[in-house]
């Protein structure tokens, strides 16, 4: 049975009519109750209008002629790409925003001004109701990856009549993000974002100053007062929000951390930007050990270029003298050759030279003696396909297998499921292997795991079976046109988990999932130690979001299997374990595999993501399933 979307009429506050025209272009939101934020909290807000749609180019030309106001930066001579003249304008700071506004006799709205005028008085998820449809914003998931005319998508309009106030472009608020006021709050969600920042109560943050390719804004003009009163209706005060901005001076000495001056996207890049920073310390600590104090210097003062007060970039730098030089290197240690030629030169060297060649053809014929002792020096772990099994008697010694070694190509052919598997699925051999970043080897008895994602037409047998609701991008509980064999998305853990119930199966722990996609072997990636383009539907850099192929059919890159030939582990789309991110509270579980959205790290075996709640449905997250 499909699920059907829910509407809700946009039916007025109960507050007072505010008595005013409504101005050309704007939308009245009269004064009244409403929902704010994830935790919806109650407020009641004064009336104000609102634009009913961002911005435009056109608009935005008329103030520049006007005003003579620079231009954004991407204008060509002062002068908009004339294809794009009812596009939202962006590259615009917050400063841009507010001189248009006073031009038009209007202001930036506050983020409880915004909210409401994207919600409705009725706390709804998104501005035309509870659930996601990819047809009503530009978001990543309408796959358009560039702004769009305004009111391109008229039935994701508000309860008041705004357009586009998810997706297309982010919109600048007055509302500080931070405790400083440093950052201002961002507002809508992008064409370049997925769908979890097109709720209304989403939030993002970026520097006044910041001018970029994902934000506009939209104005509003306020009834009766000159800033939105705000009453919250748990007994608290009436209160006038003032501008939060930080003087001019106070904002140019507060330098900005990491995760504000970048832009960080829930699933991951900050945790990655931050060991990218992490690796260029540690060489900045190996330059300080052998002597290279300059350089290491310059290393540090780069660290902290992009995230100020970095604690250890900090503390190693306050420990490097100002007039610090680079040490001089010492002779270069003498090569084998030399060391034999020295050795040569004495009568002593040449009896241990002698000595020593003695005892090795000594060796050589022992071992080539039929029946002879073999050698075997490899460890006592379980055999797998990547770990050589122990010698024979009588055969040529082995030597031992290096856990995180390159193998050849023609020597890593996956290992398929044994006749005793389920259909499907693929048999992983008990033993014990090398888990997370720490390698600590784990003991795991033999399970069997899903060989690929489970698709959308799987997941369609188990609604069609149960009466269990589709996924929110399904348009009247049907699949997505051509997209019968892509992971199924738009699932939580507990959709997941109802799956893999009436399929016979379970979800894997998080170290089921790791020895599935590495084996034995402890490797970054199921192919090896590096990353191989062509191996796995992921970015080869989180730059090149813009041009990502977005989701692929399961089975796309079967040159990147595991070596149980487990596919898809890296890239595509997330998947949920039952593993606890957060074992004392228990409130997340933890995703692996990284997503087509992501960079080449975050498909990484041992990465491990804690930030989407177990209820979270998304186009990033799907799932494959376990079986003892």
């Amino acid at each position: 049975m499909g699920s059907t979307t829910t509407f809700f009429s946009p039916t007025p506050d109960r507050g007072r009519d505010p008595g005013e025209p409504t101005p050309p272009g704007m939308v009245t939101v009269p004064e009244g109750e409403f929902l704010l934020g994830e935790e919806r909290r109650r407020l009641w807000i004064s009336a104000f209008h609102i634009d009913s749609a961002p911005v435009t180019h056109r608009e935005y030309a008329e103030f520049v002629a006007a005003t003579g106001h620079p231009a954004p930066e991407y204008w060509n001579r002062g002068e908009f790409p004339p294809e794009r003249a009812d596009h939202p304008v962006v590259g615009v700071s917050i400063d841009d925003a507010r001189a248009y506004a006073r031009w038009r006799g209007k202001a930036i709205p506050t983020e409880e001004e915004w909210e409401k005028a994207a919600r409705g008085s009725d706390g709804r998820t998104y501005p035309w109701g509870d659930l996601f449809s990819s047809e009503r914003a530009n978001v990543r998931g309408a796959g358009i990856r560039d702004t769009t005319p305004v009111g391109r998508f008229p039935t994701g309009k508000s309860p008041y009549g705004c357009v586009d106030m998810v997706g297309n472009v982010w919109e600048w608020t007055e509302t500080a993000h931070d405790a400083a006021g440093r950052f201002l709050t961002l507002k809508g969600g992008s064409w370049y974002d997925v769908s979890s920042y097109a709720r209304c109560a989403a939030r993002f943050s970026a520097r006044p100053d910041y001018r970029g390719s994902c934000v506009g804004f939209r104005c509003v003009k306020r009834i009766g007062s000159a800033l939105p009163l705000v009453r919250i209706l748990s007994g608290g005060p009436e209160i006038a929000p003032a501008r939060p901005r930080a003087a001019p001076e106070a904002e140019a000495a507060a330098p900005a951390g990491l995760g504000a001056m970048l832009r960080i996207f829930d699933y991951g890049e900050e945790r990655v930007l931050r060991e990218r920073l992490d690796r260029e310390i540690r060489d900045a600590e190996a330059d300080l050990r052998e002597g290279r104090a300059a350089t290491a210097r310059t290393k540090l003062k780069a660290v902290l270029d992009r995230d100020p007060g970095h604690p250890r970039a900090v503390g190693l730098l306050a420990g490097i003298p100002a007039d610090a030089t680079d040490r001089a290197p010492g002779p270069p240690a003498p090569s084998r050759a030399d060391r034999l030629r020295r050795a040569l030169a004495t009568p002593r060297g040449r009896m241990a030279s002698i000595a020593a060649a003695t005892i090795f053809v000594s060796l050589l014929v022992l071992a080539a003696i039929p029946g002879g002792p073999a050698v075997d020096a490899t460890p006592d772990l379980p055999a797998g396909p990547e770990r050589p099994r122990p010698a024979a008697a009588g055969s040529a010694p082995r030597a031992r297998s290096e856990p995180r070694r390159e193998v050849p190509r023609e020597r890593r052919e996956p290992r398929r499921a044994t006749a005793a598997a389920p259909e499907g699925m693929v048999e992983i051999p008990g033993g014990a292997f090398p888990f997370g970043p720490d390698r600590t080897l784990v003991d795991l008895p033999p399970f069997f795991i899903d060989r690929l994602e489970v698709t959308n037409d799987k997941y369609l047998e188990f609604v069609r079976a149960t009466g269990h609701a589709t996924p929110l991008h399904w348009i009247d509980g049907r699949i997505p046109g051509g997209q019968e064999a892509h992971p199924v998305t738009f699932v939580s853990f507990e959709d997941a988990a109802a799956y893999a119930e009436w399929a016979g199966k379970r979800l894997p722990a998080e170290e089921e999932w790791e020895k599935a996609a590495a084996g034995f072997s402890g490797w970054a990636y199921p192919w090896g130690e590096s990353f191989e383009t062509g191996r796995a539907n992921i970015m080869l850099s989180l730059d090149d979001l813009a041009n990502a192929p977005g989701i692929e059919p399961v089975g796309a890159h079967p040159s990147g299997a595991s070596p149980f030939g487990v596919e898809d582990t890296v890239g595509n789309v997330l998947e949920w374990t039952t593993s606890w991110f957060d074992p004392d509270t228990r409130r997340v579980r933890v995703l692996k595999g990284g997503a087509w959205s992501l960079g080449r790290e975050d498909g990484r075996i041992v990465a491990r993501y804690g930030f989407f709640a177990p209820e979270t449905r998304n186009e990033v997250i799907g799932f494959r399933c376990a079986q003892d």
